[in-house]
């Protein structure tokens, strides 16, 4: 027959086991989740459409104009900024 502090040392151990894989457990259901959400976002992404046809929405027309001229860093002997 066991002693008490055999038994007692088993226990423990065994609870310990079990509260492990539990934690494992739920960790594991969160990195699913969040591989899920990972996935249905870029697959939003994916389908955006960005709308970007040179249209502005300050309402001024950029379309002749080079980046440096709209930004105010153009200067007349320099052709890049």
């Amino acid at each position: 027959m066991k002693t008490g502090d055999e038994r007692s040392g088993t226990s423990r151990s065994r609870r310990l086991s079990d509260a492990l894989i539990v934690a494992e457990v739920a960790v594991s259901v969160v990195l699913v989740i969040g591989a899920g959400l990972l996935v249905k976002s870029l697959w939003n992404l994916s389908t955006l459409n960005p709308g970007s046809k040179g249209i502005r929405t300050d309402g001024e027309d950029h379309s002749e104009r080079t980046f440096c001229e709209v930004a105010g860093r153009a200067k007349p002997s320099m052709r890049n900024c």
